[in-house]
């Protein structure tokens, strides 16, 4: 008998790494266009010639950085360039990206992530992190403040969904959510991606027809994908129901952010993924888990990006996991990825289950009160300010034409704060400077803008300040404040005004309750050296002293930080030696200025020396 056989590998592909690459870049490009129409439409020709530039700048520093390696190594880049398909990594590094980051910045991190993200692996299929996250990742990191501010006026001045979401704690009851998500034009407008964000964020309808594409060009695995969607999707459901935030949650969470383009465009690189299918079925689920929790509990608005550079890293553990043959130890393999998944989805329901819902939205349908400039043609002298609660005090009344106003006022979430220079003589405003802002992160904070607060300057009682599109709360209180220091220089006592020198002027009279302060006697050798142990939260956490007060003269003697739970490089301003020994000798009816850029840490830090004297005191 004869035997007739083939030798392994049995399958064919007649697909090549050319031609995957060819569509691939046809849906960046696809994508990219649609980008620059939109903002084009939205913001002007100048906005869509900035995204292209971006593409153009990025995709040449991607050739040329890998030209001069292949020179040096001694190929030829005219062999090589085509073969390492660097312009992929460039085109989704730029569609990941803010339309307003600095060019030096796109180009800075596209370099970075050739070299550091592919090529010192030993190039194209044998780097360990997806490039383009790589580079994104070091914009993000490094490049935070080099925007372009007029872009960012321009562009970002209303709610974003992923910065509105994540400073509500990214949850909300159902109607707040009915609410926030009828605020962006509703799931049809998300789908059509007519709002801002990363640039190739956004169109959700077109990113799906390209995966669609892809998958039917056979260039990506489903599994992958799948697999990731539907594990967003049934944690986010499963939270949403348990928390009462219904099903419009979950479908936010999958189609907002970089969800889809993240499933479409990068999780699906077979590089950086596992090899076998079961492997990529866990390292999708470790990646959904991983956007979800991210996006509750870091300090960052969305969680794709670091999701799969995270993955990546475990990419070889989970090889070895289920390692084998996929065929003699089928159950033995599937029994693992059950076990893991089930694992990693467990912890992404735990982490969900603490989240608390909001129960208001933190932006509104657009309606005729949001959209008409406030009190028009009527001057600020005529607008009622009396729901924003205005508190104001003089700080310094010496020089009329310099007269100087610390004011509070009620704005959409919290309490803002600003200090004003008025001229008195001439009854106009010369500055504002906001130094507490308590609304909402990304929203209301297009309206203490550099841009926004020169609109004051020159102004008087009775001109109009028009309200910042899209954080009409935000601007109310500030001009309810400008009104309140304009009045105080007129002579008129209309708010809450305070003098210095009165009683109750200084740290003794400030409203502290939204610091929780708590402050206990720790030791009391003698009336001279009184130390009190206290908390106060700040911005990100409790802040705790100890406090020496000198209870026969009513003043502080020490305040020793023992605990700091606020932002590191932010906050621990105010807790620097010079910012502590400030406090020393101040009283009741003395106050010490906010630290600049450390305002809620710094309010901490007046609570518990103002609970520590009044404590000393009797009180």
């Amino acid at each position: 008998m004869k035997y007739v056989f083939k030798p392994s590998p049995n399958y064919r592909n007649t697909q090549t790494t050319s031609g995957i690459m060819r569509d691939l870049t046809l849906c960046l490009l696809a994508v990219l266009l649609f980008s620059a129409v939109y903002y084009g439409v939205a913001y002007g020709p100048a906005i869509a010639f900035r995204i292209l530039l971006m593409a153009a700048l990025s995709v040449g520093a991607a050739l040329l950085t890998e030209g001069l390696y292949f020179k040096v190594r001694g190929y030829d880049p005219a062999k090589e360039i085509p073969r390492s398909y660097g312009w992929v990594t460039a085109l989704i590094l730029v569609l990941i990206t803010r339309v307003d980051v600095s060019y030096y910045a796109v180009i800075i991190a596209t370099i970075v992530a050739i070299i550091i993200g592919k090529l010192v692996f030993g190039g194209f299929g044998q780097n360990i992190f997806n490039p383009a996250a790589f580079g994104e990742a070091l914009i993000m990191n490094s490049f935070g403040a080099s925007k372009a501010a007029s872009i960012t006026a321009d562009v970002f001045s209303g709610a974003t969904p992923m910065a509105a979401m994540n400073s509500s704690g990214w949850l909300l009851s159902s109607g707040a959510m009915n609410t926030f998500i009828k605020a962006f034009g509703g799931f049809g407008n998300l789908m059509l991606g007519g709002y801002p964000s990363v640039i190739g964020g956004s169109p959700a309808l077109l990113i799906l027809l390209c995966g669609a594409f892809l998958l039917w060009r056979k260039d990506i695995d489903w599994h992958l994908s799948v697999t990731y969607l539907a594990t967003v999707f049934g944690i986010s459901l499963i939270v949403g129901l348990v928390k009462g935030a219904g099903l419009s949650y979950a479908l936010f969470n999958v189609i907002s952010g970089g969800v889809l383009f993240g499933t479409v465009f990068m999780m699906t690189d077979p590089v950086t993924t596992p090899i076998t299918i079961p492997g990529r079925m866990v390292f999708a689920v470790g990646c959904a888990v991983l956007t979800l929790i991210l996006r509750w509990k870091a300090n960052l608005p969305d969680g794709v990006l670091f999701s799969i550079l995270l993955m990546n890293m475990c990419t070889p553990a989970i090889d070895k996991l289920v390692d084998g043959n996929q065929i003699k130890n089928q159950k033995l393999i599937r029994n693992k990825v059950v076990c893991s998944s089930a694992v990693m989805i467990a912890l992404g329901l735990i982490v969900g289950c603490t989240l608390t819902a909001s129960a208001s939205s933190p932006v509104k349908p657009a309606d005729k009160s949001d959209t008409t400039p406030a009190a028009e043609a009527a001057g600020m002298a005529l607008e009622d300010f009396s729901e924003n609660e205005v508190a104001l005090r003089v700080y310094s009344n010496a020089d009329p034409a310099n007269m100087v106003y610390k004011t509070k006022a009620a704005g959409f979430h919290g309490v803002n704060e600003a200090t004003i220079t008025v001229d008195g003589t001439k009854g106009t405003i010369k500055s504002i400077d906001v130094t507490a802002f308590n609304d909402t992160e990304g929203v209301g904070d297009a309206a203490i803008s550099e841009e926004a607060l020169k609109a004051y300057v020159g102004k008087g009682i009775n001109d109009t300040i028009d309200a910042t599109s899209g954080a009409t709360f935000t601007s109310k209180s500030i001009r309810a404040m400008a009104a309140a220091a304009l009045r105080s220089a007129n002579g008129e006592n209309y708010w809450d005004i305070i003098n210095p020198g009165s009683k109750g002027s200084g740290i003794g009279s400030v409203d502290f309750s939204a610091n929780n302060v708590t402050c206990r006697e720790w030791t009391n050798t003698d009336t001279k050296a009184i130390v009190y142990k206290c908390s106060a939260k700040g911005f990100e956490g409790v802040n705790e002293a100890l406090i020496t007060v000198n209870a026969d003269e009513g003043k502080i003697v020490k305040v020793e930080v023992t605990a700091f739970n606020d932002t590191e490089g932010v906050g621990d301003a105010a807790i620097s030696a010079d910012a502590l020994k400030a406090f020393e000798g101040l009283t009741l009816d003395s106050d010490v200025d906010a630290v600049t850029g450390a305002t809620n840490t710094g309010n901490s830090i007046r609570a518990m020396a103002a609970a520590a004297l009044k404590a000393a005191a009797g009180n």
